[in-house]
Formats: C-alpha cells, structure tokens, sequence
C-alpha cells in the first residue's frame, strides 16, 4: 500500500485512504507514520485511535488484540494461508459483539485485504461474507471515513464478482444483497438523525450500487439475485427520495416476486408503512389504497398459509394506520376528517 508500519500496534486511522483498492488519489503516499499523523487530508487532530493500546487491555478491546496479533503473524508469515479466510471471519464476528472504536475501522479492512490476498480464488466460499463483515465493523467503530471507504469494498466486490462470488446462489444473495442494504439504510439513518436531507455525493452511491446490483441481477449466469434486504433498503431509499411512484412500483414487484422467488422476498412492514408516508403529502387517496392492499395480501397469504403456503405479507399495525391519517392530515381536503374516522 505504501505505508511503511513497524508495527500493527498502531494502527493509523488514515490507512483508509491509503489502500491499493481504493486509495484517495490525491494523497501522496505516506512513508512515516509521523508524516501520517500531520495528513491534513485525513484528520485535522491526532484522534484517539492513535494512542497504544493498554499494556491490561479490557475484555472489550480483546478481539481488537486479537486481530493485530494474527495481522503481525500473516505479514511474517507465520500463519497458515488456507486458514486465513476462516481467521479473519472469527474476528470480524468477536469485533462485532464488543464495544468498537474508529481505530478497528481501518483494522476491519486490514483484515479484509489479508484475506483477499490469501484466498483460494476463485474458489474461496466464503468472501462475500467477509466483505459484508469487515463493512459492518467499519460502519459501526464511527470512523469518519466510514461510509467513503464502505463504498469503495462495495464496488470493489461488485467489480470482482467473477472472482469473489461462490457458486451458492443463496449464500451470495444473503451477503452481498446485506451488505449493498446496510450501506443504503446507514446513509438513510444518517440523513434522518441529521435532519439533512441525503448529499449529492451519496445519493450517487445509493443509485450507482442500485444500478449495479441490477445489473448483476439480470445477468442468468452470476450467482445472485435480489433479496427482501436489497429490495427494503431501495424502496426506502426511493421514498426518502422523494420518488412515491417508483417506490410503490418497485414495492409491487417485490409481492409479485414473493411467492416463485429463489429467496426470501416479503417486504417489511416498515416498507409498507415508508410508502404510505411518501404520498402523505400529496396523494392520501393512494395512501389509502396501499393500506388495504397490504389487509388484503396478509389475509389471503395467511389462509393460504394453513394450506402449507410458507408465504406470509405482514399485517399493517399502528404505525402504518399513523401514517395514513398523517396523509389525511396533510392533505387539506374537506372529507380529510370524515375519511380519517373511517381509517
């Protein structure tokens, strides 16, 4: 990569940026790790993320101890390579369960790239779910390149499909479809805490990955095909977006889908209720209509259920009922009151 380490005790925070797979190119490769501290680019401050770990390190920090260990040992070679993907997954797992800081953002990827690099291509099951790991801990450890670096192994995964993609269609599905969705709802999440609504730049990612991830649908011969994960995550984001009709055409696919679909494809309630609120502005009517569409669907799945139909569309609950008198609410018209009563 063209960071110069003595050790992997202390891991910078810039090696976001400084990855073969991504790297920023307007940075220089760093050579010292004082230079790497005096990065503008990267941060402002030297964060906490910088300081040695403690000489009596809690029970939390442990599988970050773990990693920079087994990371010290592949890079001397004293680690099996066929065991490496297996490792990495083990630790990537015991990061997620602990407390997570912005420094094991760029030890997630370190642990994703050793694996990359020693893995069994194009025959090694079990990358897609790395990817999807390594991204979750990026994620959740609140570096704040998170979401940039997110995005590139997103694409980079995507980009290497052929090499990266077992031969399970399920497997694949699962995790990548997972991983693409996290990244989407994480970028929802954010413009809802916020209050901001989504940048330009990451609105691009959000569509990009969706284009792409389409793309591969729609191609017989890859592994993958579209789950509840990614369909949930792209009509929210359509719907965040402003785009009700697109968000209620795609919602209507996904219930077509459902029944003959490879994996599981049932849309959330969440889902149901996120297009009832998206036309609470400007077509209650509609919001009505999704209402008792999704009464209908849940009642018919269900009896079809007790004849072993395993199929089963959520019922509405208070939420979307909430969300269909906020669209009667909102709407101004004269009956808005006597159509909320009979909400």
């Amino acid at each position: 990569s063209g960071v110069k380490r003595s050790t992997y005790r202390r891991p910078l925070p810039s090696t976001f940026l400084h990855q073969s797979t991504g790297a920023c190119p307007e940075l220089f490769h760093l050579q010292t790790q004082q230079q790497a501290l005096l990065c503008s680019r990267c941060f402002s401050t030297v964060q906490e993320s910088t300081k040695p770990p403690s000489n009596k390190p809690s029970k939390s920090s442990n599988p970050t101890a773990t990693a920079i260990t087994f990371l010290e040992k592949v890079h001397s070679q004293r680690f099996p390579q066929d065991l490496i993907c297996q490792k990495v997954q083990d630790i990537l797992l015991k990061m997620l369960k602990g407390k997570l800081r912005p420094s094991d953002g760029p030890i997630a990827l370190d642990l994703l790239n050793v694996a990359v690099a020693n893995a069994d291509l194009p025959h090694e099951l079990i990358l897609p779910r790395l990817f999807s790991l390594a991204t979750q801990v990026m994620r959740a450890s609140g570096h704040p390149h998170s979401f940039n670096e997110i995005i590139r192994q997103l694409y980079r995964l995507l980009d290497n499909h052929q090499q990266y993609f077992s031969n399970n269609l399920a497997y694949n599905s699962h995790h990548v479809n997972g991983a693409c969705a996290n990244y989407i709802q994480a970028v929802i999440t954010d413009s809802k805490r916020t209050k901001q609504s989504l940048s330009p730049e990451r609105r691009q990612h959000c569509q990009t990955l969706m284009t792409r991830l389409e793309r591969l649908y729609e191609d017989p011969t890859i592994p993958l095909v579209a789950n509840d994960y990614a369909c949930n995550a792209f009509i929210n984001l359509l719907c965040i977006q402003e785009k009700p009709h697109q968000a209620y055409d795609y919602l209507k696919r996904m219930v077509d889908m459902a029944p003959n679909h490879p994996v599981e494809m049932i849309p959330k309630v969440s889902t149901f209720s996120a297009v009832i609120s998206a036309f609470a502005k400007s077509q209650p009517d509609i919001s009505l209509e999704i209402l008792q569409w999704m009464m209908k669907l849940h009642q018919l799945s269900h009896n079809e259920n007790n004849n072993n139909n395993k199929i089963v569309f959520p019922a509405p609950n208070t939420i979307c009922f909430n969300a269909l008198l906020d669209a009667w609410a909102r709407s101004g018209r004269r009956d808005a009151g006597q159509k909320a009563e009979q909400t």
